[in-house]
């Protein structure tokens, strides 16, 4: 038992509820006290102390205040004795738990090593599980926990070292201790190296020399013959922690294991090694291909700066030379022209002319081609033999093709592509290189040049790995992170099942209609005198995803510095989102507040709606009238906002504001576009007109649009009435300021749902994106759900409600997760239900 416990801890693991009471209510003095502390012991860990010191100091503190005993007669409470054992009975026929037996201990072990450890290997939480599972089969938790780990774990990797050792070929076998045998220097001194160090060393620097060393590290490592599926069934945290144990020992100590072991141990090593390797080979390529092109730009860019001049006056000689031709138009050039503009200004004029042409990209790739024909091209053959590209997403089929292509003819000497070969071009080679991929052959027909091609190919294949639409096998950063690999984790599911599964059921709509369903059912399940009176009154913000930006969704975020979408939040005052978008990082968060409102689909009414600075405008002001809701934003820059006049020449009346009034308000405009601006608000309000398609109609750009005016002129009245009133009333501030910081807890559990990779989007399709938001949404909205009913039916009881305080009722929120764990493997049974009777789900 740990020694320090908080308040909290306490209140929660040791309180003595009434039927506990009692039990202690027929004991007295140090028997009383020791009783307390034999049952809450049980109930937290499972079992019964082992000696009086193992008890915290605190926890005897509490549960003797309780019992109303002093805490110093827990020393007096005999540890042994007819006492002590007459308390245990009581207790396990209480608790209806019997004492841990031999036989338990091989059933936990043979449990342990079945079910748990392939996923599981954290002690804490081994802890944890190995408790529960004694409570489910009525007996006590052993005495020494830590043990049973210990034996389960040696248990567990005997058979993962038998299992791994018989899974090898003995030629594998070989191989793999010949990765142990020294080798001698060729000059024949005493120092050995060891082809398992060999194997262990990082890449050089990006260069010819690099990928060479790689490449012929990956041939050494797939020589050894691994078999494909050899740690099929076993957690990648598993491999890695093999792996990390034989990096830690030196070839002498490896030799010393025995057979099973050390083969385990090293093709743990070399399997992790393999893709290890594959991604720095990968990784090599594409930094490669980049330094291609960059050295190609400067190399040409310093010739330019060398060359160029810019000329002045190149009208005025423009003049000159025109003059002097129409003058003399049958005279040599040489004496005409340039006795006015000498020969030196007209090239300078001309190699002006070509770097600001087109000319400064084709001298660029001609570079390139140069660069990659005589040095970097050595490496292609023996890059695509090792390196294999494969590709789930048909538009990207022709860069799959095109590699096939340039693989056929890696080692040819051809200049062109035989013409029944065909090579792609569409999808392939980029619009600026198609003019030097097809040339004409004497025949006059259309060839394509093999290295330029080649090099198109690179780029265009550089691009793709990059945003993980290509894949390459056996790698690990650059794998396939489809749904292949989530497949393999259940045998008795198939990818085709997942995709099946995909298609048929994530879709956008039916999505949304479950987080609809998910929140009404949680707004009819609140508990008014817990939650208090339902609120009309609702929240919004956004928050930025990062993404890859190979899509025309993702966009350059100024405010966070990188690239990736927003996600923009409505959430109601409680703490539940009704309704999430995924927008553009330039998209105007005025109109995804206004579609939020308007599209939700949930019960909730919504009168009031909260926002930040970026969130309104006058015209998100005069819709919002218009829409029947109020607008009420936490402005930032309240320095800087001005109040309308009601009439002009009306300054005088207010002296004490004249730094912050404005123009006033052209009522005449109001009053004539008002049937049109209830037009353009009904519009919104049935759904056929997009929000986004109709601000960018109204915006500062299009002032002379006289609908604009009038949605601008009834903003800046509404928008001066909600000024006043959140300058003169300090409530309305707090109550702004507390439905923002509603949202910012929602986005921290962001941050724990979706924190694989961390938080990023991995797809490159929108939908797929919007698809991933919504389904975080879907889960975020059924964690409140649950947290709801969970806390409803904990303050039921008299003895946790009766402790709440005021600011204890207003700081309570659904939205935690420290009793969630969100590791390991979790397996939906849609025939059981949670024991949650105190409310009846809608």
């Amino acid at each position: 038992m740990k020694r320090t416990w908080t308040s909290e801890e306490l209140l929660e693991h040791f309180t003595l509820l009434p039927d506990e009471l009692v039990a202690v209510g027929n004991k007295s003095g140090a028997t009383r006290l020791g009783f307390a502390v034999l049952l809450k012991c049980l109930h937290y860990e499972g079992r019964f102390p082992r000696s009086r010191q193992e008890v915290a100091p605190d926890v005897v503190r509490f549960l003797a205040a309780q019992v109303g005993v002093d805490a110093a007669l827990f020393a007096q409470y005999e540890w042994s004795g007819r006492t002590i054992e007459a308390h245990r009975a009581q207790i396990r026929e209480m608790t209806k738990l019997r004492e841990f037996r031999r036989a338990d201990e091989e059933a936990l072990l043979n449990w342990l090593c079945a079910e748990v450890l392939a996923h599981e290997q954290h002690p804490e939480r081994l802890r944890e599980l190995i408790r529960t599972e004694c409570r489910s089969r009525g007996i006590e938790a052993p005495a020494d926990i830590a043990a049973l780990i210990e034996t389960g774990l040696v248990a567990y990797e005997a058979q993962i070292y038998a299992v791994i050792a018989a899974r090898l070929a003995p030629n594998v076998q070989e191989r793999l201790d010949a990765l142990l045998v020294a080798e001698p220097e060729a000059s024949g001194e005493e120092e050995e190296a060891l082809p398992l160090s060999l194997l262990r060393l990082d890449p050089g620097p990006v260069g010819v020399e690099s990928a060479l060393a790689e490449i012929a590290k990956l041939r050494s490592l797939r020589a050894i013959g691994l078999p494909l599926d050899l740690f099929q069934g076993y957690a990648p945290r598993l491999v890695e922690r093999l792996r990390r144990r034989i990096a830690a020992e030196s070839p002498s100590h490896i030799r010393q294991h025995p057979q099973a072991i050390r083969m385990t141990l090293l093709a743990a090593l070399v399997f992790q090694r393999t893709q290890e390797v594959t991604d720095a080979l990968v990784t090599l390529l594409i930094q490669i291909v980049h330094r291609i092109g960059t050295r190609a730009e400067r190399r040409v860019e310093t010739a330019y700066l060398n060359d160029l001049k810019r000329v002045a006056g190149k009208t005025r000689i423009l003049y000159r030379i025109a003059d002097a031709a129409l003058e003399h138009p049958d005279e040599p050039v040489r004496e005409v022209v340039f006795p006015v503009a000498n020969e030196q200004t007209l090239r300078d004029l001309v190699a002006e002319y070509k770097a600001q042409g087109g000319a400064y990209r084709q001298q660029v790739q001609e570079v390139m081609r140069s660069s990659y024909r005589h040095h970097y091209r050595q490496i292609l053959p023996a890059l695509l033999e090792v390196l294999d590209f494969h590709s789930n997403n048909t538009a990207y089929q022709p860069v799959i093709e095109a590699l096939a292509v340039v693989r056929e003819y890696v080692s040819s000497r051809v200049a062109w592509y035989p013409v029944e070969v065909s090579p792609p071009l569409e999808g392939v080679v980029p619009s600026t290189w198609e003019h030097i991929v097809t040339e004409q052959d004497s025949a006059g027909e259309t060839r394509v040049n093999r290295l330029t091609y080649e090099l198109s190919v690179l780029q265009t294949l550089r691009e793709r790995v990059r945003c993980k639409e290509i894949w390459v096998s056996g790698a690990a950063q650059f794998r396939n992170m489809g749904l292949k690999r989530m497949a393999g984790v259940d045998p008795k599911i198939t990818a085709e099942d997942l995709r099946y599964t995909r298609r048929r059921f994530l879709h956008k709509e039916y999505l949304r209609a479950a987080i609809a369903q998910v929140v009404n059912a949680l707004l009819h399940a609140r508990l008014e005198a817990i939650w208090g009176a339902a609120t009309s009154t609702c929240a919004s913000d956004s928050k930025k995803f990062h993404a890859v930006d190979q899509n025309l969704l993702t966009q350059w975020h100024a405010r966070y510095r990188g690239p990736g979408v927003l996600v923009y939040w409505h959430v109601e005052r409680r703490s539940v989102c009704i309704y999430s978008q995924l927008k553009s990082c330039t998209s105007s968060e005025v109109a995804a507040m206004l579609e939020g409102v308007l599209r939700h689909c949930t019960d909730m009414t919504i009168k009031h709606h909260m926002t930040d600075s970026h969130g309104q405008s006058e015209i998100g002001f005069a819709f919002s009238h218009l829409l029947g809701f109020r607008l009420l934003p936490r402005l930032k820059p309240i320095h800087a906002q001005r109040l309308a006049l009601v009439e002009a020449g009306t300054q005088d009346d207010y002296p004490h504001l004249k730094a912050v009034l404005g123009k006033a308000i052209n009522w005449d405009v109001i009053r004539q576009q008002y049937d049109m601006m209830v037009k353009y608000a009904t519009a919104l309000k049935t759904g056929t007109a997009d929000a986004d398609a109709l601000l960018r109609r109204f915006t500062r750009s299009n002032l002379q649009h006289p609908t604009y005016q009038g949605l601008h002129e009834l903003g800046r009245v509404i928008k001066t009435i909600f000024l006043c009133e959140f300058l003169s009333d300090q409530r309305l501030r707090q109550e702004i300021q507390e439905a923002l910081n509603v949202i910012e807890q929602w986005n921290s559990v962001n941050g724990f749902i979706f924190s694989a990779r961390g938080g990023e989007l991995l797809s490159n399709r929108p939908e797929d994106q919007e698809i991933a938001v919504l389904c975080l949404h879907l889960i975020q909205v059924s964690l409140a759900l649950i947290n709801t009913l969970l806390l409803q039916e904990v303050l039921a009881e008299g003895t946790w409600k009766a402790p709440m305080r005021p600011e204890d009722w207003r700081g309570l929120t659904p939205l935690f997760y420290q009793h969630v764990n969100p590791y390991g493997r979790f397996t939906l049974d849609l025939t059981q239900r949670l024991p949650l009777s105190l409310t009846n789900i809608a």
